[in-house]
């Protein structure tokens, strides 16, 4: 279940990546010089996007590449899936 933090979250990045003007590529690079807890809070976000994707049975041609994509990648973790520590 989803509490209202976790939603406000989710509509804040989503509301974000529709904004086509951004160089969402360069937004990912950046990320990657954050502090980092917050890198690894990041991949937490990146994880549970990959393997909600990659348990789809239907895509269409928008998100066709990242459904299968995310099946490929859930691939390379175990079937337990992927431990991000806190430290």
């Amino acid at each position: 279940m989803n509490n209202k933090n976790e939603t406000e979250a989710f509509k804040a990045i989503s509301q974000h990546c529709n904004y086509m003007g951004t160089n969402l590529a360069e937004v990912g690079r950046l990320l990657a010089y954050d502090h980092p807890t917050l890198q690894q809070n990041f991949m937490r976000i990146v994880i549970g996007f990959i393997e909600t994707q990659a348990e789809k049975e239907y895509s269409d041609l928008r998100n066709e590449v990242t459904v299968e994509q995310c099946k490929k990648f859930k691939e390379t973790y175990s079937a337990d899936g992927l431990y991000l520590p806190y430290v």
